[in-house]
Formats: C-alpha cells, structure tokens, sequence
C-alpha cells in the first residue's frame, strides 16, 4: 500500500479499514462553507423547504475552526450496500473535504435470520465525519433505497435529504412515525431535467428521470474533479408508463456525450431475455379483468405502485365499483399520493376499510377492494382475509382475487399458503402465472443494452443484485462493447477509487460493514450467536433444567425440573426426561461448588452429548440454578 493511501485510509477510514487514529475534522472558512444550522432550525411536522437555487451550497452543520490538513486528488466510492443482496442500497463518494451519499435502504431479512425484521447499512465509518456530508441523494421511494433513514439519519446528524416530491413525501411518512420529520431538512428536486445542485465545493448533481414500478424515480449524474459519475437508480424503459412520464433519453444521451467516466447500473433482471414488459399491458389486463367480473374484486400489490394504482382505481371507476382500501401502509400511502397530486379520483371512489363500514350492504359487481399482503405477509389484510380473521372482509363464492405481484425470494411458501386457503374458501385467484397482472420495474436485458449505449460510460459497477445477476450484467456490457477490465464486481465495503487521466482501480483496502439487524426497537443488538440460537430453538427445540441447591453448601434439592418447548412431547417421553435428569443431576455433582458458568458450560455440554446420541437432535441446553 502507498503512503497517499495509507494516509486517506488513516483520515477517512480509520479502524474501519486498519488501526489508525482518528483524523482531524477538515478545515472549512465561514466565508465559503456556510454552516447548516440554518437548516435545522425547528420546522412544522411537514416542513415545505424553499426550491433551491442551482448551485446553492449544502453545507454541514458545525463547520469547524481552519486547521491544515491534506487530501490527495482521488475520488473514492464506497459502496454499503446493493453490493451482495437485493436491497440495502447505500454508497459514499468521496473527495477532499466532501462526503455525498447516495440512497440509505433497507434489506429484507434472509431466510436464516430468525425474527429479525430487515437489515440496514453499516455507517460506523461515517459517524465521525458527519460535518463533511453535504447530502444524501435518493433515487426513488421504496424501502430498499429509503427504508433505513430513520435509523441512519441521527447517526450522521441530519444531512440533507435530496430527492423529488413523491419520494420525499414517502420519506416523510416513514420519519413522523419516529418524530424525525422536524429535524431533517428536504430538499425537492421538482424538473429534474433542468435542475442542478451544488454539494459542497468539489460535487454537484444532476438527475434524469427514469422509468420504475414507482413514479418520480430518478437517475443521478454526480460531478466530480476526476470525472462524471452516474447512477441509474432501479430504471426500466417504458414507453406507455402508468403515469405517462417517459424515460428522459435525450438528457441521458447528453450526459454521455459529455463523457461518463463511472457507471453504477441496475443489475436485478440482467438475466431476463429482451425488454421488461411494459404497464399499458398490465393495466389493460387488469381493467378487462374488473370490469368482467361478476362479483366483489381483492385485488393485492404493493402501496407503493402508485402509478399502477391509479388505473386501477379509475378501471373500477368506469365498472360502477367503490374502492374499499385495507392495509395501514396501503391507506397512508394513498392518502399522501392524492395530497401531493399523484393519484386522482372522484371524491367518495376511495374508502378506508374501517371497522363498521357496511361494505356488505351493496351489490358485489360495485365493490372493489384494494389491500396489502401481495407477498403473504403475516399480519397483513389479504393474509387475514385468507384465514377467515378480517373482521370486516369474508370471501364467498364468486370473489375474484388478483396478486398484481411476484414473490420476493423468500416469500414464496407464504405466497402459496394464502393463495391455497383462498381458493378453499371458493375465491378464483389470477397470479402473473395465468395472466399479465404484474411487470417487474427493472431493466432487462435489452434496456441494459440501451442505457449502455447512450451512456457509453468508461468503466462500469453493476450493482443491485446478487453475484448472479451481476454477472449477468457483465456479460451484456461486453456485448455492447465495454472492455472486461473495466467492468468491476464490487462487495460491500470496497474502496473504488478514481484517479485524475480515467485512472479507476479498486483498492486493496477495505472498510469493514457488518449486517446491522432490526429487531422490533433494537437496532444492531442481535449478533451471530443470537441468530444461531434462534436457529437451533426453529430446528430442535429448548431444554431448561432447574436445579435447586442449598446456598451454603451447594448440593442439590432432589432432582431437577425439566422444561421443553419443541423439543419432546413430556407426557410421552418420560423414559427420556428421566433419564436426562440423571445425567444433569451426575453433572452438577461432580462440579459442585465451582464458579456458577463452569457448572452451566459442564451441565450444558453432558446433557447435550447424552441427547445427540440418545436421538440425534440438538435442542438449545438452558441450565438454571435456583438457590435456597
């Protein structure tokens, strides 16, 4: 390693990367570096920011006293996120004294991570450098881009957030549920073809909008001292979109004749043959569908699709049907798309699903219902409905019941599940496997082909995707041209960095990022032994034995108590509970009076070697020692 690298690792990185001592805050003067407090003062719970003037400066909050301090002329990119999964989108650009970010999402959990509720970024390295971001841009509104904010933003001390109307306004649902509305300053990107933004003294933005399975989804062309960086966000090209807004190509053209030096690009369909299919032909699919039916329509998606929302609201307008909307997520993200102008309908059309409304009381052909739960999610309203457990819907003959989805990997079984009970219940059910009802908003094969020919970028980072599917991008650059060695497969915590003369290497270095997992009100609190803990309890069960010893002398109350949960059927099992009582008894005794974890650790490791080779399971050992 060089000493310029050593010396960045060292002010940027720290322990992340290699031992280093932390570096010196960069030196900033008032008169160029104005501070954020500006930003920050109190604002109503929906704080409506002034439209920025094109190269107005976003600067951090405490700018500190000038001290020396030097940088080397490399522009380095760290990805925290999208690198290894689908979701947890997150990358830091660095140049000098400026930090800029792009996206801040959250990850789903895998199917090994028990009880766990999604997964964020790692910012650890950032949390000492906050009065160097000079914004975080967010290409779109869904929670694999935007999710993780509530938890990143104190963090890194509130920067900006930078992002058109509709994607502000969901960020903005998500954070006046943790009371951060107030404290976080926004700013809208409102044309995005013409719209430029000054971040700090060495960045500034541009944007240029793309199609997605969400309106108002943008691209970002970042400006940089060594070269233009882009990032298309999740995009697809349609040429019938649902809220007619079409991919901008002739500002993407442009940018690519100014020249891309990077290129961070979709990589979720790379395997898919040919072009994403368009929603003119799911929507039209869908009308036929509502307006044929004889009775009630369920119909489960995503409350983010807005755009395709809107067709289907007006498609149950045209057949004479009131929309019923079921789903906390489903009815606030509706509620903020018709405040802001995004979905439009008659007053009346659209009703919360509450309880009393007497949705029984009018003809099934003038009933539509729109609902959470595409995904089979446990408490969600189609899953309720599913079990018989909503208390205001009950499916009967002639119901139709439309999923406008696909499962997410993981969701699958769940999926299958509802879909079975509903069909029990003498449901027809319509999936995108006997119909177009849904359309991925992610590029294809051949829309990839197209975006690389317009950018013509240098060098090339596929990104949101597993391994696979990245791949799979590759192999379409090359096709389009694009030489291997510049095509760079990155994992999270990589260091890409850019050089003055289209110099882009990866480093040798890296920042460490671990999962940080969400569990209910913790963040980060369940580690490794946790989730294996977890594990064993889903696949063999628990045992607790209670012992009861006198607190002078140690020695045992008779025999100990055992306690199972998934582990044996006790009533039907004795001959094993008695006999794992003795080998308990016979451990405790012969490390009675020793320190109270050995006793636990040699109890634990007897019991556990009698039970793996009395019938091969290996439930959690939990040895309790109560003293009297």
């Amino acid at each position: 390693m060089n000493d310029k690298l050593d010396t960045w690792l060292n002010k940027n990185i720290g322990d992340a990367a290699q031992p280093s001592q932390p570096s010196p805050p960069p030196p900033h003067t008032h008169k160029k570096f104005p501070t954020q407090k500006k930003f920050h003062k109190k604002t109503p719970a929906h704080p409506q920011a002034p439209h920025p003037k094109p190269h107005a400066h976003i600067q951090p909050k405490n700018s500190p006293a000038p001290q020396a301090e030097t940088f080397d002329e490399k522009v380095r990119v760290i990805p925290l996120g999208g690198q290894e999964e689908v979701g947890r989108n997150m990358s830091a650009i660095f140049y000098k004294e400026d930090i800029v970010i792009i996206d801040c999402g959250l990850q789903f959990p895998e199917m090994d991570m028990f009880g766990v509720d999604y997964v964020i970024p790692d910012v650890k390295f950032l949390e000492d450098k906050t009065n160097r971001i000079r914004g975080i841009l967010l290409t779109h509104g869904h929670l694999d881009h935007i999710g993780a904010l509530q938890h990143i933003l104190p963090k890194l001390n509130f920067p900006p957030l930078i992002g058109t109307p509709l994607t502000l306004g969901l960020v903005k649902k998500r954070l006046d549920e943790y009371g951060l509305t107030a404290k976080t300053k926004f700013i809208e990107i409102k044309n995005p073809a013409i719209e430029k933004i000054q971040l700090g003294k060495h960045f500034s933005a541009e944007f240029f909008r793309v199609n997605h399975s969400i309106p108002d989804g943008v691209g970002i062309c970042l400006n940089t001292p060594v070269g233009t960086i882009v990032h298309t966000g999740d995009f697809k090209f349609d040429f019938t979109p649902s809220d007619g807004l079409k991919c901008d190509f002739g500002k993407i053209a442009e940018i690519g004749r100014r020249g891309v030096l990077l290129a961070f690009a979709d990589s979720t369909n790379a395997e898919k043959p040919g072009y994403t299919i368009s929603e003119k032909i799911v929507n039209e699919n869908i009308a036929k569908t509502i307006t044929e039916a004889k009775g009630r329509v369920i119909l489960a998606t995503f409350s983010s699709l807005i755009g395709r929302i809107q067709h289907i609201v007006n498609a149950a307008n045209r057949s004479g049907r009131k929309v019923f909307v079921s789903g906390r997520s489903m009815i606030a993200n509706l509620e903020m798309a018709e405040s802001l102008g995004y979905l439009k309908a008659p007053q009346g059309l659209i009703r919360p699903l509450k309880k009393g409304v007497k949705i029984n009381e009018l003809a099934p052909n003038k009933v539509m219902i729109l609902c959470t739960g595409s995904q089979g999610e446990e408490l969600s309203a189609l899953t309720r409905i599913a079990l018989g457990e909503h208390q205001t819907i009950q499916v009967k003959e002639g119901d139709t019941v439309i999923f406008s989805s696909t499962p997410i990997i993981g969701n699958e079984r769940a999926v299958v599940a509802v879909t079975n009970n509903l069909l029990r219940l003498g449901a027809r059910v319509i999936t995108n496997k006997n119909l177009d009802v849904h359309t991925s908003g992610h590029a294809s094969a051949e829309d990839l082909k197209l975006m690389h020919s317009l950018l013509k970028p240098k060098f090339l980072v596929p990104v949101h995707g597993e391994l696979h599917m990245r791949y799979a991008h590759r192999d379409i650059a090359m096709k389009v041209g694009m030489d291997e060695g510049n095509i760079l497969l990155l994992d999270n915590g990589d260091i890409l960095e850019l050089a003055p003369n289209n110099i882009v290497r990866k480093s040798k270095s890296k920042v460490r990022v671990n999962n940080i997992l969400i569990d209910g009100l913790g963040v980060g609190d369940i580690g490794a032994s946790v989730l294996r803990e977890r594990q064993i309890m889903s696949e063999n069960g628990i045992v607790a034995i209670v012992f009861k010893a006198y607190a002078q002398s140690g020695k045992l109350v008779g025999a100990p108590d055992i306690i199972s949960r998934g582990f044996v059927y006790m009533k039907e099992s004795s001959a094993i509970v008695e006999e794992t009582k003795k080998v308990a008894m016979k451990a405790y005794e012969e490390v009675a009076g020793k320190d109270y974890k050995e006793v636990r650790k040699e109890v634990s490791r007897a019991v556990a070697k009698f039970i793996r080779q009395r019938i091969d399971r290996e439930p959690l050992i939990l040895p309790y020692t109560i003293q009297i």
